[in-house]
């Protein structure tokens, strides 16, 4: 299965933030079938902790009944030259369930990369998130006999 997120913010300022000030996504789940698993994200423009201030922090929060297996693929667009290109972050795989339901994802992204490598222009960062997950088979509890 595969959720996706279109998120952008306008006035981006990370630096203005306080530390473990965060921005909250809505959920996000697949639009193929309802498997009750939905996705939201945190993003900390100045880090969840002290230690991470000057970079942009994530948390992914998992909600839904079944243990499953994801990735992450980050989009994150630029400004190069006046045309628009995307820097593409791929995670390992992770897995969640009702006891793991939080991925941090700690100094995802530094000020500086954000400014150097046009991530933030003129105060507006687009991002893309897709989530791809698998969960057991045997979703309903009838195993195969």
């Amino acid at each position: 299965m595969v959720a996706i997120l279109n998120w952008s913010f306008e006035n981006f300022s990370p630096p203005s933030h306080l530390n473990r000030h965060f921005l909250q996504s809505t959920d996000f789940k697949t639009g193929f079938i309802n498997d009750g698993i939905k996705w939201s994200v945190k993003l900390f423009p100045n880090g969840s902790s002290p230690k991470d201030a000057g970079f942009v922090t994530l948390h992914i929060d998992y909600n839904g009944p079944l243990k499953v297996n994801a990735r992450f693929v980050f989009d994150v667009f630029a400004n190069v030259n006046g045309k628009e290109e995307k820097v593409t972050i791929e995670t390992e795989t992770y897995a969640f369930s009702a006891e793991i339901q939080v991925l941090q994802i700690s100094r995802f992204i530094s000020h500086n990369a954000l400014l150097k490598y046009g991530l933030l222009i003129d105060g507006f960062f687009k991002m893309v998130i897709k989530v791809f997950y698998t969960y057991d088979n045997d979703l309903f509890g009838i195993a195969a006999k």
